[in-house]
């Protein structure tokens, strides 16, 4: 999908939630004051319409209806003749622009033809409309409010780093890779375990933290401008579709797991970019400079000369026990508990995965899930086995599978193996990942085959 479309949809997403809400942009206009449209599009007439009562709209700007008329207002083409007088006439003018996907091009040519026009993104509007209605960002946490009111404002932030995640993993590195994580903002999209971001809270971690998919892309897209300005970086993930703002940033990119091994994987994921070129995620594209990696696997060619290998469990380490405890606290990551369970013999891991959430009931409904998963631990002693829920697994284990010890889901389950916990056997359904992961000094099971009977596979 291209860029533009996809500014198109989440300009329109946000004004009709904006309407369900009683909400409107008209909040960031003083009543009177003079205003030009640039973009006679669906979205600009529907913010035309939203806002002349309240503003003198002008004029619209349009590169494909010059010397037309809309509303009995007219429509220019930028380099009509009639438009430097009418801005002459005001002290300052607005002009509000719709299409995105040529911001950069046509902010500076408004501003290099007309000396007293400020060009405004529609997205200032809905992010400022955000803003001011604290119940709509009750996810984030005061630090991280009012860290994102003066981005977005353009105003002095004291912020070191911004870091991208959709998994509690690709943040657990990078409280082990990066320095001073302390000064980060983290932007979390809504797949990230909300447990955790409520425990970033406690802790004072500003996090960015959105409940439904892109809700604060236009957010991220200020604050991607404000990074650019002040040279704060960006690290994390470029794949996912908040990351998508910050592309031009160059992000480092942080380990997701195997997809940042093979780049089919970038390929799946390709997006478009702003100037129709396509932008291959996991660090294969050529505006990433570098990306963190673990050795999970063999390095791909395409990243050999960009890619920094670390060792986790060296990092974890080296964290002082303070440290330690924290981040084992705000993953949920009952270390003592596991020590002691899997001394006292359960020291078989199940990890489920998330078929009911991925595939919908029409595939697998949360019941017929674990009615797959009881067949299958069957073969085993019910009293050796743990059972680590996929984060994105919404199914209650513990009240549908009382019979075995479920483990909290948030923690990412490469921690058992940093801290040295001595499993016997791991049971998978199939994963790269997790075959990586426990690829020495583990035997895994892996059952792929009841995939197929149960119709998750075809």
């Amino acid at each position: 999908m291209r860029y533009s479309t996809e500014h198109q949809r989440n300009i329109a997403f946000d004004l009709l939630q904006f309407r369900r809400s009683e909400w409107s942009v008209r909040e960031c206009f003083a009543q009177g004051e003079p205003l030009i449209i640039y973009g006679l599009d669906f979205l600009g007439r529907e913010l035309y319409f939203e806002l002349k009562e309240w503003v003198n709209v002008l004029c619209f700007i349009d590169r494909s209806h010059d010397m037309e008329q809309f509303d009995r207002l007219p429509v220019y083409g930028m380099d009509n003749a009639a438009l430097p007088p009418l801005l002459g006439s005001y002290r300052e003018v607005k002009v509000l622009v719709v299409v995105l996907s040529d911001w950069n091009n046509i902010a500076g040519g408004i501003r290099q033809r007309f000396k007293n026009a400020a060009p405004v993104s529609v997205y200032a509007l809905t992010a400022a409309c955000k803003l001011h209605h604290v119940d709509f960002v009750r996810r984030i946490q005061p630090p991280a409010l009012e860290l994102v009111k003066k981005m977005t404002a353009n105003e002095p932030a004291e912020i070191g780093k911004i870091v991208l995640v959709g998994t509690s993993y690709t943040q657990l590195l990078s409280f082990l890779a990066l320095p001073d994580w302390q000064d980060a903002l983290y932007i979390a999209e809504h797949f990230f375990p909300a447990a955790v971001a409520e425990k970033m809270t406690a802790y004072g971690i500003p996090c960015l933290y959105e409940q439904s998919a892109g809700e604060f892309y236009d957010i991220c897209y200020l604050i991607a401008a404000y990074a650019r300005a002040h040279d704060i970086p960006v690290y994390g993930h470029d794949h996912m579709f908040l990351a998508r703002a910050f592309l031009e940033n160059s992000v480092t990119v942080i380990e997701d797991g195997d997809a940042n091994y093979a780049f089919r994987h970038a390929v799946t994921y390709q997006t478009m970019l702003d100037d129709r070129r396509v932008y291959y995620p996991f660090g294969f594209d050529r505006l990433v400079h570098k990306v963190i990696l673990t050795g999970l696997m063999s390095v791909p060619p395409e990243l050999t000369k960009k890619a920094v290998c670390i060792e986790p469990s060296a990092l974890w380490s080296g964290k002082s026990e303070p440290e330690k405890r924290m981040i084992a606290d705000l993953y949920s990551f009952p270390y003592d508990e596991i020590l002691t369970l899997v001394e006292e013999g359960r020291d078989f891991l199940f990890l489920t995965e998330a078929y009911s959430f991925m595939n919908g009931d029409d595939v697998i409904s949360d019941q017929k899930q674990v009615e797959m998963y009881r067949e299958l631990l069957s073969q085993y002693d019910s009293g050796r086995i743990l059972i680590k829920p996929h984060p994105s697994d919404h199914v209650d284990y513990g009240r549908m599978m009382p019979e075995y010890k479920i483990l909290p889901k948030q923690f990412p389950i490469q921690m058992l193996t940093w801290t040295g916990i001595a499993l016997k056997k791991i049971i998978v359904m199939w994963g790269t990942t997790c075959m990586h992961i426990f690829s020495d000094g583990y035997e895994v099971d892996v059952h792929k085959d009841i995939l197929y009977r149960y119709g998750i596979l075809t």
